[in-house]
């Protein structure tokens, strides 16, 4: 009776209670038939859930283990059940096509319900090989988005981890796809089974890449305004004298950087018919005395504005280009070309990479086209050091070329679920850096045993296994961070090798140590916070010491100690 329950409510703890009946309004759990714990399968090969029917509704994989919350106010994780089996149930209302819908349930040894949510990318799940566990975060309260609780599972055999570990990448992989993983040729299904692993060896590290202290965040530089009705936007990071561009609607501002931040000058952005425009990307150009900017009004358009006139001097458009849909993004044709006064540029839409040369009457000095029912879906792009190009996708399948006009030497699969937002490359082309929502995923190009890399030969099934670089679910406990949502990350750049990588998420500024991640110190990262979301952010070129802040009224400095 009530009476009854609310005494039973009063002799939970809060945690208990939390379990109790957790149920997430953001990922609604399809109805599904009783499974008695008695017939649950323990070890088993892992399945493709949309290939075989006779699993819709059923455990495709369970395991034994204990349960852990983690507690914010101690800063560790709390035995909360002693004994529990953890699974992973495929939906029995799934429809015929599209992603699929699973579950994450866990119940005690009776069999009772302790917690049943969707799989999904939001989980931010981890594997740790060496302790055997697995750690996500869950919303207990949508209506706050920093309402957020922190599980881990222990296992308790080995066997039941692993195999557990690449069913839940297999059921993530159709939670986020609109295909079977059956459907992936066989390298790839090997590749993607593995993508959740913490223990995954790279590529001997380069000489001289021995480790090193990690370089704590100080105080900030004073803040500088760009004040207005608009918000800032992109930033561009000089790196052949001391400024950063930072635009603001149809206005941008120059902002020294030397000693402090402080505002130098303000452009206004006006095509050259006068017409006042917001770019929609900006790209520095020709030893920084350039920049080209996408029209966000009028895609139809590039133009390049000379930044020692402060004026557009130049525009071309998509007929010119010949390619019938307008470019949707900007990179350059080698890593540092901006140091160089060369004014080739790549650019890109769904379907098309070309090599942009105004000196060409036709502007295209090179073109990789692909049919449009091939769906390729570019998104972004970036170059080495000698002009190799990675190129992204929507879905996330990333391509490696060797020079525009030819086949991809590799194509990398996608994860799916989030769109790519970014990527970046080191200047020799071991690494690749993807940025996707939640995640960041780190490719290393080098195949074991052989001279060529990913982008002069087809990696084919050598192709090792990504490093996947997120936020520690009992961080974003801990700090109160809310959905994940990461703007794209950028290696440091400069004389000596990539050493830092930057992304942020919200208020919150995040730098990796990447010779630690190397060396597989995944979680090698550090956190700041802001009183406002960041906007974008850079290193200062040749100083990953100094990292470039932009808000949404404010630019700052975040310094970093040498």
């Amino acid at each position: 009776d009530e009476a009854g329950a609310s005494v039973i409510d009063r002799a939970l703890n809060p945690m208990e209670r939390l379990l109790r009946g957790l149920r997430l309004s953001s990922s609604p759990a399809p109805s599904l038939p009783d499974a008695p714990t008695e017939d649950l399968p323990s070890n088993r090969d892992e399945v493709s859930p949309a290939a075989e029917e006779k699993n819709q509704g059923a455990v495709l994989c369970n395991a034994s283990g204990t349960l852990d919350a983690y507690e914010p106010e101690g800063g560790d994780f709390r035995e909360i059940h002693g004994s529990v089996f953890v699974g992973i149930r495929a939906s029995s209302s799934a429809a015929a096509s599209g992603p699929r819908v699973f579950l994450l349930t866990i119940e005690d040894e009776k069999g009772g319900d302790l917690m049943s949510v969707q799989l999904s990318n939001d989980l931010m799940t981890q594997f740790h090989s060496r302790e055997m566990s697995m750690i996500w975060i869950v919303n207990a309260d949508s209506s706050t988005n920093d309402e957020m609780r922190c599980f881990c599972i222990r296992f308790k055999d080995p066997e039941e981890f692993q195999t557990f570990r690449s069913q839940f990448s297999v059921c993530l992989f159709e939670a986020n796809n609109d295909i079977s993983f059956s459907e992936l040729k066989g390298e790839d299904q090997s590749w993607m089974k593995e993508v959740n692993r913490d223990d995954v060896e790279m590529e001997d590290i380069a000489e001289g890449e021995e480790e090193e202290d990690d370089p704590e965040l100080q105080e900030d530089e004073e803040p500088a305004l760009f004040d207005g009705d608009e918000r800032n936007q992109h930033l561009a990071v000089a790196s052949n004298y001391d400024r950063s561009f930072v635009v603001r609607g149809s206005r941008m501002g120059v902002f020294s950087t030397n000693d402090g931040i402080g505002l130098s000058t303000t452009l206004n952005l006006q095509s050259r018919d006068g017409k006042f425009f917001s770019p929609s990307k900006v790209l520095l150009h020709e030893q920084d005395s350039a920049m080209l900017l996408l029209d966000g009004t009028d895609s139809s358009r590039i133009l390049r504005m000379d930044l020692e006139r402060g004026a557009v001097v130049d525009e071309w458009n998509d007929e010119r280009l010949g390619i019938g849909t307008p470019i949707k993004n900007l990179t350059r044709v080698e890593k540092y070309a901006n140091l160089t006064p060369s004014r080739e540029f790549i650019g890109m839409n769904d379907s098309n990479l070309l090599r942009i040369d105004p000196r060409v009457s036709s502007l295209v000095a090179q073109q990789k086209a692909y049919a449009r029912s091939t769906k390729a879906q570019l998104s972004c792009a970036a170059t080495t050091g000698v002009g190799h190009i990675a190129v992204a996708s929507v879905s996330g399948d990333v391509r490696l070329y060797d020079t525009i006009g030819k086949n991809a030497k590799t194509h990398i699969a996608g994860m799916g679920g989030e769109p790519v937002l970014g990527i970046d490359v080191t200047e020799d082309g071991f690494y690749v850096l993807v940025t996707k929502k939640s995640f960041l995923q780190l490719l290393d190009t080098r195949v074991k045993g052989q001279e060529k890399g990913g982008f002069l030969k087809s990696m084919g099934a050598n192709k090792p296994i990504p490093r996947i670089l997120s936020i520690r679910p009992e961080d974003i406990a801990k700090h109160r961070m809310g959905q994940v949502s990461f703007t794209p990350a950028h290696f440091n750049m400069g004389r000596s090798m990539e050493r830092s990588i930057v992304t942020s998420t919200g208020p919150f500024l995040v730098v990796w140590n990447f010779r630690q991640v190397k060396q597989g110190k995944l979680y090698a990262y550090q956190i700041r916070r802001y009183r406002d979301d960041v906007v974008a952010d850079d290193f200062a070129f040749d100083d990953d010491g100094k990292v470039i802040v932009t808000m949404p009224n404010e630019i700052t400095i975040a310094a970093r100690s040498k």
